[in-house]
């Protein structure tokens, strides 16, 4: 069983801009020096990976488990849980063949 969480969000939708300004505030109700959320407000995006869901997602399949499950969000925060794929005939057959 996997059990991922990461930032995502579609930076494209229009919703993007109310979610990351929520963001920001939360920064500041930390009492993190405004010069400090300046920087980290022009990371995202560039020093910080933040992808749509439905990609990440996709991320989650590719490296071989079923589709995940959204099972939380919190602002720009998503978690998913998947298991493992099971392998396919082929994928047992070609193991087989590079263990002999």
């Amino acid at each position: 069983m996997l059990i991922s969480s990461d930032l995502a969000y579609d930076v494209n939708s229009v919703n993007f801009r109310v979610m990351f300004d929520i963001w920001v505030q939360m920064w500041r109700h930390t009492e993190i020096p405004e010069e400090e959320i300046k920087k980290m407000r022009s990371s995202f995006g560039r020093d910080v990976a933040i992808l749509p869901p439905q990609e990440v997602e996709a991320i989650i399949v590719e490296g071989g488990f079923e589709i995940p499950v959204q099972i939380y969000q919190s602002l720009l925060i998503h978690a998913w849980v998947s298991r493992r794929a099971s392998p396919s005939p082929t994928d047992i057959k070609a193991d087989r063949l590079e263990s002999q």
